[in-house]
């Protein structure tokens, strides 16, 4: 009778720790998304395997973005390493479907790239297109210097957006610049092209009523750093017309050299570069 009483008491023992375990592991599933990935990777097409490595890499994904004991640079470059390894088993590269579906899922659960004392720099979302429409459209902001960008049809920034956002991370970065106190739109910036170990190409466009206020110089030295520490570059690059004196001096200010001249549609244009040995200091 006594081991009947105790046999049974072990039992229910057992059953609650084993329930309790359960409810744990369940919380935690639906804390950390991994029903979601799990679901998401299930329903793609292709092998089990390339399935499992989608799955591995959206979980991993995830609990990086939740992760807020490192740095937004050091997030960038692990997201990086997840996104290289997952192509690197599956050779799914120039799959664009899934290859976007993995990347933008990582830029959306948080889209700032990195940030400054007053600014945040994103990813470039549809949120803020009719921003840069606005901003291509705005004579005071646009002319003289970048007229050949000036009076973009919405239709024209989408698209032109679109291809930002499918070659982010790959070949080029281009960046939203908001302000941190009021969510703003400032204006964009980042690269036209990059290259790990190479040459990133800079350039910015400053809304109106920010010029004037130390954005470029913020923004210049933040996103030099990111090109540094995330993108891997070695050399930054930026171009501006002859004509655009502001440009040339806040260039070599900024500490490039003057390197070369070439002409694009007519016009005149200097080419500055410097050397990214070291992360510029912010």
């Amino acid at each position: 009778m006594m081991m009947t009483i105790v046999g049974f008491v072990v039992a229910v023992g057992a059953g609650l720790a084993l329930a309790a375990l359960g409810t744990h592991c369940f919380r935690m599933t639906a804390r950390h998304g991994l029903v979601n990935a799990l679901a998401k990777s299930a329903a793609r097409k292709g092998s089990w395997t390339a399935s499992s490595y989608h799955f591995v890499a959206m979980v991993s994904a995830g609990l990086l973005m939740r992760n807020k004991n490192i740095s937004l640079m050091e997030r960038g470059r692990r997201l990086r390493n997840i996104y290289g390894r997952y192509v690197r088993r599956t050779g799914e590269r120039h799959d664009d479907a899934r290859k976007r579906e993995l990347r933008e899922a990582a830029a959306k659960a948080k889209t700032v790239l990195t940030e400054s004392r007053r600014l945040e720099y994103h990813w470039p979302s549809r949120d803020r297109d009719a921003d840069v429409h606005a901003l291509h459209n705005d004579a005071m902001t646009m002319l003289p210097h970048l007229e050949t960008l000036y009076g973009l049809s919405m239709d024209a920034v989408e698209e032109r957006r679109d291809k930002h956002r499918a070659e982010h991370g790959e070949t080029s970065c281009f960046m939203d610049i908001v302000a941190k106190d009021t969510g703003a739109f400032v204006g964009s910036c980042g690269f036209r092209s990059f290259v790990d170990g190479g040459i990133a190409e800079w350039g910015i466009i400053v809304s109106k009523p920010w010029q004037r206020k130390g954005v470029c110089c913020e923004a210049f030295d933040a996103t030099a750093l990111y090109a540094y520490a995330v993108l891997g570059s070695l050399e930054l690059k930026a171009s501006t017309l002859e004509a655009n004196e502001p440009m040339r001096a806040f260039l070599t200010k900024r500490g490039l050299e003057h390197t070369g001249r070439f002409v694009d549609e007519g016009r005149e244009w200097l080419e500055y570069t410097m050397k990214l040995s070291r992360p510029p200091a912010l």
